[in-house]
């Protein structure tokens, strides 16, 4: 499917063609990425499609802000500096998918923003910074994670077996997948 993403403000309105011709669906009003990257699956879009939508396309530069106030808690914690208290088994999963959607655009690496607006979209909520600074941490102990100035990817490995592991299955689907693998697979 074709589907044209156009930033209207800090939200976004699309439009679902087939042929690149007749519309098949289109948003009835502007909305945030979360809610507009349901409504896209809920008509068939692809991950893959919808991500590929999105690239080009401006972003709220301030919509995840608050990303500037939680890196140095996540770093401080990568750095061993901070404690980060034991979190729920979805977090780690949760964040790994966000990162693993997030390499389906092309980028190599992403800045903490990226991650947040991916798992926003894929949970419609923003994980605190604990839930990414643990995630971080089991995902590096796996092997599955290379951090580097502030930016995040997955290494081949972790790539793989995120695959592997989650299939083709949309992103909160994937998410809920890794988490069963991941609770019977500690780091």
């Amino acid at each position: 499917m074709n589907i044209k993403v156009v930033k209207e403000g800090n939200l976004y309105s699309a439009q679902v063609t087939r042929d690149g011709i007749d519309p098949i669906w289109q948003s009835s009003r502007p909305m945030p990425t979360n809610e507009l990257w349901l409504a896209l699956r809920a008509v068939g879009c692809t991950p893959e499609e919808i991500v590929s939508a999105f690239e080009g396309v401006p972003r709220p530069s301030s919509y995840y802000h608050f990303a500037d106030d939680m890196l140095p808690k996540i770093e401080d914690a990568l750095a061993g500096k901070r404690q980060v208290p034991p979190q729920k088994p979805f977090a780690e999963a949760w964040i790994a998918v966000s990162i693993f959607c997030e390499d389906l655009s092309g980028k190599s690496a992403h800045r903490l923003e990226d991650v947040l607006e991916q798992a926003d979209s894929i949970n419609i909520a923003v994980p605190t910074a604990d839930e990414v600074a643990w995630a971080f941490l089991r995902l590096r102990k796996r092997g599955w994670l290379s951090t580097e100035k502030g930016e995040y990817r997955l290494t081949p490995e972790g790539r793989r077996m995120i695959q592997s592991i989650a299939g083709d299955a949309p992103g909160f689907e994937s998410a809920k997948r890794l988490e069963e693998w991941a609770s019977v697979h500690p780091p």
